[in-house]
């Protein structure tokens, strides 16, 4: 029994990774349960678990986006991935923590910020438009977010652009980090990846979990 109840504890973990921490959509914040499905998205990736494999109880908040057509797998090639091979590809990324951006305060995120002063010699004050001496122009600075999350980063150690592929999809290594994090959890030497048109990325099957992972835009490739 506390064997069982380590491995449901496991899965609550596990729906963390997926979670938004977007300030603007409160509804991702917390996993969601649907018909006998707990989910958990931050709009890049999607997890799906039973409720009957999880320890604690989750609530249903009618705002959360209509998830449970995502899943289907009719016209799906499917692929088997080895773990350690994922392994071997995450690798050359570096691991690190989530950050944000946050809106500049003293600018309002315009960027310019008013400046007045007031001329003696012609008796009159004039306005004019200076960079933000805060956010230097940018409109947005970067913080350390309150609750970060374990993320790995888009690029190597030179410098370069890294991206995964499986079958005819690219993925980001976050994305693909997190399929391995399940992986890994649940023991498991391989993953199947069910993929189709390169838009539609892939579903993840590992054990009952269910995982979409979206590729990355037909533009980075390029880079």
């Amino acid at each position: 029994m506390e064997r069982n109840r380590k491995k449901l504890a496991i899965n609550d973990l596990l729906l963390n990774h997926f979670i938004g921490n977007a300030d603007g959509r409160v509804s991702l914040q917390k996993p969601n349960l649907k018909n006998g499905i707990v989910y958990a998205t931050d709009a890049h990736s999607l997890i799906a678990i039973p409720e009957s494999e999880l320890m604690f109880k989750y609530g249903t908040n009618e705002q959360y986006p209509n998830v449970e057509n995502r899943f289907g797998e009719e016209g799906l090639t499917p692929t088997t991935v080895s773990t350690d091979e994922l392994a071997q590809g995450l690798a050359k990324a570096r691991v690190c923590t989530e950050i944000y951006m946050e809106t500049c305060k003293e600018c309002k995120g315009e960027g310019t910020v008013k400046w007045e002063y007031y001329s003696d010699l012609k008796n009159k004050t004039f306005y004019e438009d200076l960079t933000c001496p805060v956010c230097e122009g940018e409109e947005k600075m970067i913080k350390n977010h309150p609750f970060p999350k374990v993320s790995i980063s888009d690029y190597g150690e030179k410098g370069d652009y890294l991206t995964l592929t499986v079958r005819n999809c690219n993925f980001a290594p976050y994305q693909l980090y997190r399929v391995l994090l399940v992986a890994m959890a649940h023991n498991k030497k391989n993953m199947k990846f069910l993929t189709g048109d390169h838009d539609q990325g892939a579903i993840v099957l590992i054990d009952n979990i269910k995982i979409l992972v979206m590729p990355t835009a037909k533009t980075d490739l390029k880079k």
